[in-house]
């Protein structure tokens, strides 16, 4: 079985080193490595936060260009900080559109919220995220995945086909208008994501450049710089991995705290764009 993560603050990246772990002969690979276009076989299962509605940018181009026809099962797991959407409908919608076979399964699980929001009106975004995160709602948030991640593992060595049945699939799983103009939106658009450094708090060392997945962070006179140039993921790594707090986005300047996930290091973030 060959598994794909994309990966921020580590969220994701924990589940499938956890899913790898319990599913024998699993391949664990960074999804921003995979080839476009490739033409994978046997099972193919994708771990991946929730963005904006629907899916990071690296996935998205993935199902976009991969031929899964080849495929024996195809599942996804997604992390998420509270809503997680109509992911699984979303994944089901960019395959339908090129005529390519469709997900057997697809699993949500909560973890703990890691973003302020920043590409939202202040009215929507979340302003107290960070105080509410507690040692103990990490040690809940650890046991309570443990289990739904052992069960994820039995139902996908079952082969569970916890999507529509093979007959049903002319017919997407229901999901409303507003998230299909959401969807649409995303895709249509490539918002930069503005953020703020206090300089005299930077240390300039290099962490967020390191974490950056797209590579539009880069480091000049020893202080980051971000490429509007080069499309942001919105994983907000360099934004959480930031040990000084120097990072913030706009209406979020606050230093109440940061979270990645406690298994997973800056370097284990960093390691999924060398492949």
């Amino acid at each position: 079985m060959r598994l794909y993560y994309f990966t921020g603050t580590g969220n994701s990246l924990a589940v499938a080193r956890r899913l790898a772990h319990e599913i024998p002969a699993t391949e664990l690979r960074p999804i921003i490595g995979a080839q476009l276009g490739e033409r994978p076989g046997g099972v193919l299962g994708m771990v991946f936060p929730v963005h904006m509605v629907g899916v990071p940018v690296p996935v998205r181009r993935y199902l976009e260009s991969a031929d899964f026809s080849a495929l024996d099962y195809f599942f996804a797991v997604c992390t998420h900080g509270g809503t997680p959407g109509k992911v699984g409908a979303y994944i089901n919608h960019i395959l339908a559109r090129r005529g390519s076979r469709l997900l057997d399964d697809y699993f949500a699980l909560r973890m703990i919220l890691n973003t302020p929001k920043g590409v939202a009106p202040r009215l929507l975004m979340t302003m107290n995220w960070a105080q509410k995160i507690s040692p103990d709602q990490v040690a809940a948030m650890a046991r309570r995945t443990a289990s739904a991640i052992h069960e994820i593992a039995q139902t996908v060595a079952a082969r569970s086909t916890g999507c529509e049945a093979p007959a049903e699939r002319t017919r997407l799983p229901r999901a409303g208008e507003l998230t299909r103009l959401l969807w649409k939106a995303s895709e249509a658009s490539t918002p930069v994501l503005r953020f703020l450094l206090d300089r005299e708090a930077c240390t300039g060392c290099a962490v967020c450049s390191e974490v950056c997945p797209s590579c539009r962070v880069a480091m000049q006179d020893g202080a980051p710089r971000w490429d509007d140039s080069k499309q942001c993921y919105f994983c907000y790594a360099c934004f959480n991995f930031c040990s000084e707090q120097a990072i913030g986005v706009k209406h979020y300047t606050f230093k109440t705290g940061r979270y990645h996930h406690p298994e997973i290091a800056a370097a284990d973030v960093a390691a999924q764009t060398r492949g």
